[in-house]
């Protein structure tokens, strides 16, 4: 009964629910004053009403809200889906694309619930509204800058990657990812997560393993702003050789490294022919 006569009384001016039930003055000035919308729906999923906050936010009044149900604003598809947890569980809780009354779409955090009388049986159901369109916007735009670094990095031919000050690798580009996969290192040295300098570590008996981390760790440490050094690659039938460049990031925060291996076989293979020719003559 106190339920009910608190959404009667959400229809009614302030003064007129402080002189029906002073006691319920309270629970108006927290709907009214809310910077969060809150809308409110009978059992059947009518609006009985909102606050200035709602009308705000989708840009909707009283009136256009009469006999409409949230799906005003939202899809069919989304409004059925969080009745039927309200119906079935009494709350539910996510992100909704609403369309406003002028037609934009806005963003928000929606946590609604059922209030229920004594028999348990639903009376109304509280939605409250929360604008997180500024931060959608910047999420966008993150993942933009994200997948302009990632084209970036996928367009060099250098095998790139990109370390924290443990080692751990946060990003590589195309070119890595099939060196890997072609020397079969996939499992352990191409994916996100894996440490780089474990992977040198582990290599006890190759020099240049063990030069590259020394090197690493020495830029991490902030005691050179550049490592790079030459070493082969060999393999079965096939002779190769790799330039290592390990790059600081500039500015404050935790250390990040650029990481790059770069085939210089044909230069090598051409100096050392030129140096036959000498070694003839």
């Amino acid at each position: 009964q106190r339920i009910t006569k608190l959404v009667a009384g959400l229809k009614d001016t302030p003064a007129q629910t402080a002189k029906a039930d002073p006691s319920l003055t309270l629970y108006r000035q927290i709907f009214d004053k809310s910077a969060d919308g809150i809308g409110i729906t009978d059992a059947q999923g009518i609006y009985v009403a909102q606050n200035a906050a709602h009308i705000a936010l989708l840009g909707y009044s009283d009136e256009d809200l009469l006999g409409n149900t949230p799906a005003l604003h939202m899809s069919e598809a989304m409004f059925f889906v969080v009745r039927q947890a309200l119906l079935k569980e009494g709350h539910w809780r996510g992100e909704v694309l609403n369309r406003r009354r002028d037609g934009i779409a806005v963003a928000v955090e929606l946590s609604a619930f059922a209030m229920r009388d004594r028999m348990g049986r639903p009376v109304c159901f509280v939605g409250v509204n929360r604008d997180i369109s500024p931060r959608k916007e910047i999420e966008r735009a993150l993942a933009e800058s994200h997948e302009l670094l990632q084209s970036t990095l996928d367009a060099l031919s250098a095998h790139i990657a990109v370390l924290d000050e443990k080692g751990t690798i946060l990003a590589v580009n195309a070119a890595w990812r099939q060196f890997a996969v072609d020397n079969g290192f996939a499992s352990t040295f191409s994916g996100l997560g894996s440490n780089y300098l474990d992977v040198c570590d582990a290599a006890i008996s190759s020099a240049a393993a063990t030069a590259a981390a020394e090197g690493i760790r020495e830029v991490m440490a902030g005691r050179q702003q550049e490592f790079a050094f030459e070493y082969p690659f060999h393999s079965v039938g096939e002779q190769r050789w790799l330039r290592l460049r390990a790059t600081r990031f500039t500015g404050q925060g935790p250390a990040r490294l650029v990481v790059g291996h770069e085939d210089i076989t044909e230069r090598v293979q051409a100096e050392r022919g030129r140096a036959t020719q000498y070694a003839v003559r």
